[in-house]
């Protein structure tokens, strides 16, 4: 269970430090999210940190081509996390391209089957600290929380379908005999 880019595109909203909106957003129809087991306190569920996978690599382009010239800083796992601090964010859209490190990340999307397919995400500039108080906090703990409850939302169904009972088999139903074996 994990954010992965929406095929139809993704669309990045840039923020300033204390959470005020920039007015400015960049749309690619391409993009790819890459991330890494978050390296501290892996397994507790504190809201500062966000969520278990830190987004490494938003990567975003109005081509096919564009998108696979990027080189993404770590490429360990496909489906990511909604929230991430330190991310590496590239886009090249148009004539007009960017990138960008140490940024902090807050992604929005839709849950379908085991992902969460993301189609914004929120992007605010290095040296940003995210805590309570913070004018996008709020969004912050949503999300991460939001990708913790759908993981194990997911893990317990699949769980329970691996409990379920089997059912019984039926029994085999007993051949008709061949018209050859009639015959005899």
């Amino acid at each position: 269970m994990g954010c992965e880019a929406s095929p139809n595109g993704v669309t990045l909203q840039f923020f300033d430090a204390s959470g005020g909106d920039l007015s400015r957003s960049v749309s690619g129809k391409y993009a790819k999210l890459y991330s890494k087991h978050r390296p501290v306190q892996h397994g507790h569920t504190n809201q500062l940190l966000g969520s278990q996978d830190w987004l490494t690599d938003i990567l975003v382009a109005d081509s096919d081509a564009k998108l696979k010239a990027m080189t993404p800083t770590c490429n360990c796992i496909d489906q990511t996390s909604a929230c991430s601090m330190d991310v590496s964010l590239q886009w090249d859209v148009g004539n007009n391209g960017e990138a960008h490190e140490d940024c902090l990340s807050i992604a929005f999307g839709t849950p379908k089957g085991g992902a969460f397919v993301v189609d914004k995400i929120y992007i605010l500039p290095a040296g940003t600290v995210m805590a309570n108080g913070h004018k996008l906090w709020h969004d912050w703990v949503r999300q991460a929380d939001l990708l913790l409850n759908l993981a194990q939302a997911h893990a317990s169904t699949k769980s329970q379908s691996l409990n379920k009972p089997k059912s019984p088999k039926k029994p085999k139903s007993a051949k008709k005999p061949s018209q050859a074996e009639e015959k005899k």
